[in-house]
């Protein structure tokens, strides 16, 4: 299992990890209560490179 990319910002963590065959996308959300509440998705290799960029997109946004 090799960590392909990770994403933090305030109140939300995504990590996506290549399993081989697949990808899993573990997401960690701060709620109102300021708990963490984890999800997790698995993804094609197809699907993940697409979350990639959408999660590099917001990044670019929170950063500037």
């Amino acid at each position: 299992m090799e960590k392909m990319f990770e994403f933090v910002v305030p109140g939300e963590i995504v990590s996506l990890y290549n399993h081989g065959t697949h990808v899993v996308e573990i997401s960690l959300f701060l709620d109102d209560r300021h708990t963490l509440e984890p999800h997790s998705a698995i993804l094609s290799h197809e699907e993940a490179q697409k979350r990639i960029i959408e999660l590099r997109r917001r990044q670019d946004l929170t950063s500037n």
